[in-house]
């Protein structure tokens, strides 16, 4: 037990001794930078198990992991790399540097103006999908809505002879091969030191989500330059079982403990469990007694703070808006442009002023991907006034409310498309309910599983997602850009926001997601390909709804077998499923008060429902 807890190294002590050792012994060389280029062989001499085949199930020993973690962790089967879309993910960067065989190549992109060192470039990850980029010339980390990948993205500077690196944007993953998560906000810095022919890399992970304190590893090459650097594998799915249950997905039950790993070795169990705790002296003197789990940290921070608005290309003729509610795709071509969702009309003026900066062509088309406030406000002031392209001095959008209204009617603005559940929805008139601005509810609409039309030399394909969300849902499919609008079905910082009564169901968002699924093509090795826009968040591909999809099914199979249980429903919300994830997607929708427990109760409902037929 002393020796377990003593040869570990992490935490905030271990960083603190770490940063203070690194320089000192480097102080006879200070203040100059160092070769690293060329080629190094990674010789692995400590924690052979996490670098190579994994650590058996249950030993997160010398893990910062809080309960959130620990959950997640617990529920995690080997069984899931067998489904197509997880067989070809690569290491995230949380542990791509020090996992199995990274025997690297280093290069120096030289700007050929300054002579300066603009990137350095290493080849020979793990299933890289792509070779990673560390920027030194100053450039910013992307905003809030850029994409996230397995590299991430990284930023390099030089303090003496060591090279700080950077890293933000890296995909959801782990940090240890027997399910210990990384989450989409967590971060990596990494120290460089080159020692004549060895290199050795300090590596500190920061997760607000599922550390409790930051966790610290290091990895170690030698200078080889013969050495055979791996070639990037374009690794190719395959149905290994014969038939597969579609969107089935190996987990195991809540409450699963693994013990083996503590019995074998002679560890208490809380000890196995890991957590901040249980990483210093005083632990081993005096082990804790209770398992009780410790509470989750605060989540990401600014995972739904208000986004300023902001536009960005996602690929082919097609950007993202955001800020003005939910996320607005727009397609720019000569025909003019194309949205989908007009926001949620309180920043209507903005909202122009961004469109005017990619096209000063008017707006066309609109697409209301559901009846949600966030996604039709700005129909009427969108189509009209963008119609007459009409901006004032001040800012505000040209012509009379009335006006405005009076050219809508007349048929005169934009087309405003959605499914026809949609404008029936909208046109509903409901006791103690106002009724909906008649000039909001779209002018074209469709009734069957997809309608398509041409716009900006690309075919535009909307389908009908029936008994997701609501009745009315659509994803927008533009085919020539590789992009997908998916409205509510989809999601980065929040649960779905399922209304029964507007016909919505558990059952209906999985088989929403599942076709999102078999629709998006990745480029390679879950990276790149198809890209995906949410409701709210970032700029996705197809990983990052498969992440979506196996937290919706987890939380149902969960829920389920207590309903089979016989549990009740405040016993499910003590049980606290979603524990894992809430960190995540626990977060308030402007204009709605939809949260975990929310999304937990109408799940239960279904599900007890259907138990009962």
């Amino acid at each position: 037990m002393k020796e377990f807890a003593l040869v570990k190294v992490s935490g905030e002590r271990a960083v603190k001794a770490l940063v203070v050792m690194v320089p000192m012994l480097l102080a006879s060389t200070a203040f100059a930078s160092v070769d690293i280029t060329g080629r190094w062989q990674s010789f692995r001499h400590e924690e052979r198990l996490v670098r190579g085949d994994g650590p058996d199930l249950g030993d997160y020993t010398g893990l910062p992991i809080n309960a959130a973690a620990r959950q997640k962790a617990e529920a995690w089967d080997a069984t899931i790399l067998s489904v197509p879309e997880r067989q070809t993910t690569p290491h995230p960067m949380t542990y791509a540097m020090n996992g199995p065989r990274p025997n690297i190549r280093i290069e120096e992109l030289i700007d050929p103006e300054t002579q300066l060192i603009k990137a350095y470039r290493i080849s020979g990850l793990y299933q890289r999908a792509a070779e990673r980029m560390i920027w030194m010339d100053g450039r910013p980390h992307p905003s809030d809505l850029a994409e996230h990948t397995w590299t991430g993205f990284s930023t390099g500077r030089w303090e003496g002879n060591v090279l700080i690196v950077k890293t933000t944007h890296i995909k959801m993953g782990f940090i240890q091969r027997n399910g210990v998560p990384s989450s989409p906000y967590a971060t990596l810095e990494e120290h460089f030191v080159r020692h004549g022919n060895q290199l050795m890399a300090l590596f500190i992970v920061n997760d607000p989500i599922y550390l409790d304190e930051p966790l610290v590893r290091s990895a170690n090459w030698k200078w080889a330059p013969t050495v055979r650097i791996d070639a990037r594998t374009r690794a190719e799915p395959a149905d290994e079982f014969g038939v597969s249950e579609r969107g089935r997905i190996p987990s195991w039950p809540l409450g699963t403990v693994h013990d083996e790993f503590g019995k074998r070795f002679g560890i208490p169990l809380e000890a196995t469990f890991g957590g901040a705790q249980t990483m210093y002296p005083e632990y081993a003197r005096s082990p804790a007694t209770s398992t009780s789990p410790v509470p989750p940290k605060p989540k990401a921070p600014n995972a739904v703070a208000p986004q300023a608005m902001e536009v960005m290309h996602v690929q082919g003729n097609v950007y993202v808006l955001a800020g003005a509610g939910a996320l607005i795709t727009v397609q720019v071509g000569d025909d003019g442009l194309l949205l989908v969702d007009s926001g949620d009309g309180t920043k209507n003026a903005a909202l122009l002023k961004e469109l005017q900066t990619l096209s000063p062509a008017r707006i066309n088309h609109i697409i209301n991907t559901s009846s949600g406030a966030a996604h039709i406000g700005g129909n009427a002031a969108l189509a009209a006034d963008e119609a007459e392209k009409n901006l004032l001095p001040d800012g505000s959008t040209g012509g009379s409310l009335a006006q405005q209204k009076a050219f809508i009617m007349r048929g005169q603005g934009a087309v405003v498309r959605s499914h026809e559940n949609v404008a029936t929805e909208m046109g509903r008139v409901t006791p103690g309910v106002p009724p909906t601005d008649r000039t909001l509810v779209p002018n074209r609409t469709f009734f069957t599983e997809r309608q398509l039309f041409a716009y900006n030399d690309e075919p535009v394909e909307m389908i009908h997602v029936p008994s997701a969300i609501t009745t009315g849902d659509v994803i927008v499919l533009f085919r020539k850009s590789d992009v997908i609008s998916t409205g509510e079905l989809f999601s980065t910082v929040s649960y779905p926001v399922i209304d029964p009564k507007k016909g919505g169901s558990l059952k209906g968002e999985l088989e929403g997601l599942n076709m999102l699924i078999d629709i998006a093509v990745p480029l390679i090795n879950q990276e790149g390909g198809t890209r995906i826009i949410p409701a709210r968040g970032r700029i996705c591909n197809e990983m990052d709804v498969v992440e979506y999809r196996d937290m919706v099914t987890i939380v149902h199979d969960r829920i389920q077998k207590m309903v089979k249980d016989g549990m009740t429903l405040q016993q499910v919300k003590n049980a606290k499923p979603t524990l894992d994830y809430d960190g995540i997607y626990d977060h308030p929708i402007p204009g709605s008060n939809w949260n975990a427990e929310k999304f937990v109760e109408a799940a239960y409902n279904e599900l007890k429902a259907a138990a009962g037929k």
